[in-house]
């Protein structure tokens, strides 16, 4: 009996410092839209055959350099959006969690509203950074293997960033990042070039990553536990 104690009292310690240090995940999101405000819809687009900017919705559209002067067709060209997640309610706290030793982004999708304008939209990039965009995008994603997407057609084309960034750079993206947008909660957005964003979005969800000391203690408290029961019953 007092085996039994002992060894149910090791488990639950244990447990008890393992558990309070986990937090439940954090999920925010922030969503940009086009000129009619619906992310599910394409349009109207305005062009300027001037070679300036082009706003649309939550879009700016930039003329590539190289390119010819028009811009807003969707034909090379960066379009550039501000995630901002201050408005979501759940970021403070979420925010908070990755400040912890062991808050990590455990998740980090981005959906994108695309329509191709042009065939080399199989070569389109995106990007995702906290400064001004000042070339080549360092991420460059191979649209030529999505089944989904074909020249002159709308679709969302849906990305999980960590199969392109770690968690420490989106995570030094949104909090640490360096230029105009330094710790506030924004991350921007590229995309180049030879599509048309109609609405873009994107989620993170973060949560503790325990240490392997902690699962080790989570491993004996476990046991333990465990242990105690099979003597209970026998």
């Amino acid at each position: 009996m007092c085996k039994k104690k002992i060894m149910s009292g090791l488990g639950l310690s244990a447990l008890f410092l393992v558990f309070p240090a986990i937090s439940a995940p954090i999920t925010v999101q922030s969503v940009l839209f086009d000129s009619d405000n619906n992310v599910l819809t394409v349009g109207p687009f305005l062009e300027n055959t001037n070679g300036q900017n082009v706003h649309n919705g939550d879009f700016t559209i930039l003329a590539n350099p190289s390119s010819a002067l028009v811009v807003g067709n969707g034909i090379d060209e960066w379009t550039r959006g501000l995630f901002d997640f201050r408005g979501d309610a759940s970021y403070v706290a979420f925010s908070n969690l990755l400040t912890q030793p062991n808050g990590q982004i455990r998740d980090a999708t981005l959906s994108l509203v695309l329509t191709p304008k042009d065939p080399l939209f199989i070569n389109d990039q995106f990007n995702i950074e906290n400064n001004s965009f000042d070339g080549e995008p360092e991420i460059g994603q191979q649209l030529q293997t999505n089944p989904f997407l074909s020249n002159g057609i709308s679709k969302i084309v849906t990305l999980n960033l960590l199969d392109f960034y770690n968690h420490q750079q989106l995570e030094n993206f949104l909090s640490f990042g360096i230029g105009d947008f330094v710790n506030d909660g924004r991350i921007l957005l590229t995309y180049a070039d030879d599509s048309i964003v109609s609405g873009a979005s994107l989620r993170f969800t973060a949560s503790d990553v325990p240490e392997p000391v902690t699962l080790a203690l989570m491993s004996i408290g476990l046991a333990g536990i465990g242990f105690g029961k099979r003597r209970s019953l026998s």
